[in-house]
């Protein structure tokens, strides 16, 4: 075969090669931005019971917030640890301090956090424990660093005829938008505390009218969920609100949390090696 032949056949060989390098790590790139369809928002992972790591790996020696604890959980979203890996961020922070009782200037909370992962929000769920007082006069959001607010209660049980709301004393929630028990403003239609701590997963009231509005402006849902923060980067300071909008009981809030899942970041990919295989293309095509 004459040695032309061969040169042009070999070079047409490397030049196959490299295209399919290229090919492979935009591939990867793709892969590691892409959002499982199967991933619906608002899911809590892993799922309850499952074990959490302390840290992933490179994650040691974060600083714990002032007053908070934290933990990061890498945890794969297919069986058998394959496919991307989401981040579960872990934070709870105990306050005990007084709601001021019939002042709508309410107490704000402000927390500064870090996560895991690309930043990205895949889905937010609030813990809150709050002692005492009578759960109708309490108004409660939820402010993200980079966009998003939810509420999370507004006056639980007003609307109709009930211009009070819900005389129960105390929440020991989880709140998460697909929450199998619903939306928590008229929560005794399904749960009824006669008088006691309301617990269990309800997703947030979302109503964005007045909290000193006439009943009939509450309809017990609205556009103000947790699936708002979906896309924002987490990292920064959160803020939660609450107030207490009517005289005489005293409500004390616990402590609060958030679980935050960001998605996993994109595929570290050598610039110097796409350079490299740029740089054999172009002397490639020079040779023709």
């Amino acid at each position: 075969m004459p040695l032309t032949c061969r040169t042009r056949r070999v070079t047409w060989r490397i030049k196959r090669w490299v295209f399919i390098q290229i090919a492979g790590m935009s591939a990867c790139a793709a892969v590691g931005h892409a959002k499982p369809a199967h991933f619906p928002p608002g899911q809590i992972w892993p799922p309850a019971g499952s074990q959490r790591p302390a840290s992933p790996p490179g994650l040691s020696g974060l600083r714990t917030l002032p007053g908070a604890s934290r933990h990061f959980a890498p945890s794969p979203l297919q069986q058998g640890g394959s496919g991307p890996v989401y981040y579960t961020n872990i934070f709870n922070f105990n306050v005990n301090q007084v709601i001021p009782d019939d002042n709508p200037a309410g107490l704000t909370l402000a927390q500064n956090i870090t996560v895991a992962g690309s930043g990205t929000i895949a889905s937010v769920s609030v813990n809150l424990d709050i002692s005492g007082g009578f759960n109708g006069d309490l108004y409660a959001y939820l402010r993200g660093p980079n966009g998003g607010f939810a509420v999370l209660l507004n006056r639980v049980g007003v609307g109709g005829n009930n211009y009070y709301g819900y005389s129960d004393s105390g929440f020991n929630v989880t709140f998460a938008d697909n929450a199998a028990n619903g939306d928590i403003h008229y929560y005794q239609n399904i749960v009824n505390p006669n008088g006691g701590v309301l617990t269990g997963v309800w997703a947030p009231d979302g109503e964005t009218n007045s909290p000193t509005g006439p009943p009939s402006s509450f309809t017990g849902s609205g556009p103000a969920t947790l699936s708002t923060f979906d896309g924002t980067d987490a990292n920064g300071t959160w803020t939660l609100f609450l107030a207490d909008l009517a005289a005489g009981n005293q409500s004390t809030i616990v402590s609060w949390g958030l679980d935050i899942v960001t998605i996993p970041e994109p595929p570290t990919i050598s610039l110097a090696s796409i350079g490299g295989v740029g740089l054999l293309f172009l002397f490639l095509r020079r040779r023709r």
